[in-house]
């Protein structure tokens, strides 16, 4: 049941004459047994009739009466799924147990069920049982199927709810004045596409026991594929149901009605045939019983049933149903038990049952790590909200239903963050080379991936540092002089550690030349001068080239502008998604969860002045779809409301995008502080309880604390603003 009131509550502006403060104050009681309430303080003139005492008295008691009548018949599925009970069926973890209400009642079948047991029992008699009818039914998710409960028979000689036939002698069959036959007991079915009492839909029925004709004869229980006979008395028993046939007098699934003389006779049961009436009799104690009527186990899915007559339980008895079924486990499939990683915000990904929401929890701390909801492929993925601490943490996802429905947790998978570097990597040498491309050595972790690079950044050569720590490596060409080298050392991990500086100094030494000897018979040689070498230019080193075969993520940058932003207050979140890396056109789909307390007013995404893409907005999340062609990135704007009395004091968002080249998925989280300051007179507040915390008896209470808290506020915002005129209008003050 869903429903609102509207009340005013009004308080006088002595500076404007009557104003409207708090125009508007809204109460609702949702599906889930959540209150909602919302006041709306926009400021109008309101007439002097509305602000009599007796108006504003008699908006707060139909609120008031409304809360107590919303509370004490509770929401309108409240019997929609039955109540929750426990099963030992084998293979089995939930159970719904349905009984009399006078009236079909529903169920849906869960997200991730394909199959159910069920076990029917027929209402009785007075003196009879109904029968039982146990079975298998395939079935699929969100399939709804109509449930009906059997009433018992009366002796006031009404029959019960299901085709129970009425007894004769009262206000049954006959129109005598004698004494009554009890009425027949009714039928409890599972019935398709939510159709109760279409036989096409019937799937399986349990049938109900006749009613006692006034005497002591007992009426036959119910079915079974046939139903029971009722006891003869100075004429035969009304004749039970069968699987093709009512008893006599009986129709379709209703029992027929007892005879009417002295004595009346007992009504048919109600099934899948109904029984036949009992006999009225002359003579005070004659009279016959009804017929049981007939169970079924012919319907759709069904794929192991059988019905038992007379196994309902007790004689007398209303009719029970109770469905039990399998609720698949949840699955965490990454990050996988045992993993170890740098990454503190890793994406943890698992399946589960679509539209119901996983919470993966860490069994270390106790606290949330992250929630999403399943999609209708299965699968399901979020990020932690909070990074990961250095150290192991247990991971464990739970499903959760709206009606509270088991489903098994996943296994727990250890993670482990490791933000441990390797130590330090140094270079031994050498110190001094006249070769442009020396080959250089040194110390550092086993199996740690070295890279030496130049005072410029510039990787000038790489190599893993063998199993007792020692590494060498051959340089690019190096200038000559002086280069200072820097050793970076990552692990397996990704973890990295730099290491000192080392000046290798490149030098370039003329030759000597040879002297030679002076002929004894020739004037002494002129003397050549030394050959001189040519300069040189400084060689520089290519930078090392990016590894082929892969693209980068999509970049997503997106912020507010500002350090804070205000409750009550629509503000705009703006940044960019791209560039498409890649060489070819992608698709990609652009979603964004916000923390409970704010929710999106709207999402635009462009590509200069063009909408680049359709974005659906659910209050606290959404989703946007679009293409982007190589170079390309799209322009972001999304506006955000943080709600003026329930906003936390940080609004968290994650941002995911994801595309149809893998490589380039990525995540974001972002945290803004929300102040308590806002500008603004005109705000909405609103917010909600769980009122399945609370006794019934305890709402009223409720209620008139709710309708205090919104005069207080406009209360106290009136007084603010009084006191703004009084100093402002004091003497030597300019107004």
């Amino acid at each position: 049941m869903q429903a609102e009131n509207e009340g005013l509550i009004r308080l006088i502006d002595e500076r404007t004459g009557p104003r409207l403060l708090a125009s508007r104050f809204v109460l609702r009681i949702g599906p889930d047994r959540r209150l909602f309430a919302t006041f709306d303080r926009r400021r109008r003139s309101v007439s002097a009739r509305e602000l009599r005492p007796r108006r504003l008295i008699g908006s707060i008691l139909i609120m008031f009466a409304l809360i107590v009548a919303l509370v004490v018949a509770g929401p309108a599925d409240a019997k929609g799924q039955g109540a929750a009970c426990i099963t030992d069926a084998p293979g089995m973890n939930n159970c719904a147990r349905f009984t009399f209400t006078g009236g079909p009642q529903s169920f849906i079948v869960p997200p991730g069920v394909t199959s159910m047991r069920v076990t029917l029992d027929g209402a009785g008699g007075a003196g009879s049982t109904g029968g039982r009818t146990i079975g298998t039914v395939m079935v699929t998710a969100g399939g709804v199927f109509s449930v009906t409960v059997g009433g018992k028979g009366l002796a006031t000689g009404d029959g019960g709810y299901g085709g129970g036939g009425d007894g004769g002698g009262c206000s049954g069959g006959g129109s005598g004045n004698g004494l009554c036959g009890d009425g027949g007991g009714g039928l409890t079915g599972l019935w398709a596409n939510d159709s109760a009492f279409v036989r096409a839909a019937a799937v399986l029925i349990a049938g109900g026991g006749g009613g006692r004709g006034a005497g002591d004869a007992f009426g036959g229980d119910g079915g079974g594929p046939v139903g029971g006979d009722g006891s003869p008395g100075d004429g035969p028993g009304g004749t039970g149901g069968t699987a093709t046939a009512p008893g006599a007098g009986g129709s379709g699934f209703t029992g027929a009605s007892g005879g009417s003389a002295v004595s009346g006779g007992g009504g048919g049961g109600g099934g899948w045939y109904g029984g036949g009436g009992g006999v009225g009799s002359p003579s005070p104690n004659g009279a016959s019983g009804g017929g049981g009527g007939s169970g079924y186990v012919g319907g759709p899915g069904v794929i192991d049933a059988v019905s038992h007559p007379g196994a309902a339980g007790a004689p007398g008895a209303d009719g029970t149903a109770i469905i039990e079924w399998a609720a698949p486990a949840t699955t965490l499939t990454a990050p996988r038990d045992g993993s170890v990683s740098n990454q503190v915000s890793p994406s943890i990904v698992g399946t589960g049952s679509p539209g119901n929401t996983v919470t993966v929890t860490d069994g270390r701390s106790g606290g949330i790590v992250c929630a999403a909801t399943v999609r209708v492929d299965h699968s399901w993925s979020c990020v932690p909200v909070v990074p990961l601490s250095s150290g192991s943490h247990l991971l464990t996802a739970t499903e959760t239903h709206p009606h509270g429905f088991f489903y098994p947790p996943s296994a727990p998978s250890t993670y482990i963050v490791d933000l441990t570097p390797p130590a330090v990597p140094t270079i031994t040498g050498p110190a001094r080379t006249t070769s442009t491309t020396p080959t250089l050595t040194g110390r550092s972790d086993p199996g740690t991936r070295l890279a030496v690079e130049d005072a410029s950044g510039t990787t000038v050569c790489t190599t893993t540092a063998n199993a007792s720590g020692s590494w060498s490596c051959t340089t690019v060409a190096l200038a000559a002089g002086r280069n200072v080298l820097t050793p970076i050392a990552t692990n397996a991990l990704g973890n990295s550690a730099s290491g000192r500086g080392f000046a290798v100094d490149v030098v370039f030494e003329a030759p000597v030349p040879t002297p030679i000897p002076p002929p004894t018979e020739h004037p002494p040689p002129t003397v050549q001068p030394s050959p001189t070498v040519p300069a040189r230019d400084a060689p520089t080193g290519p930078s090392e080239a990016a590894p082929a075969g892969t693209h980068e993520a999509i970049s997503m940058a997106l912020g507010f502008g500002s350090t804070s932003i205000a409750r009550g207050v629509v503000t705009t979140m703006r940044g960019t998604v791209g560039p498409n890396t890649t060489g070819a056109t992608v698709a990609l789909t652009f979603t964004g969860r916000v923390t409970a307390g704010a929710v999106y007013r709207s999402v635009d995404v462009t590509l200069g002045d063009v909408d680049a893409g359709a974005c659906v907005v659910r209050a606290t999340e959404f989703s946007c779809s679009f293409a982007l062609h190589t170079g390309e990135s799209a322009d972001v704007r999304i506006r955000v409301y943080p709600d003026a009395l329930n906003a936390p004091d940080r609004l968290v968002q994650q941002f995911e995008v994801s595309s149809t080249d893998s490589d380039q998925d990525n995540a974001m989280t972002v945290a803004t502080p929300v102040s308590l300051d806002r500008d603004t007179s005109d705000w909405v507040s609103a917010f909600s309880l769980d009122l399945s915390s609370f006794p019934d008896a305890f709402v009223p209470l409720l209620a008139l604390l709710l309708l205090a808290l919104a005069a207080t506020v406009s209360e106290t915002e009136r007084r603010r603003a009084a006191a703004t005129r009084t100093s402002s209008t004091k003497p030597g003050v300019p107004t």
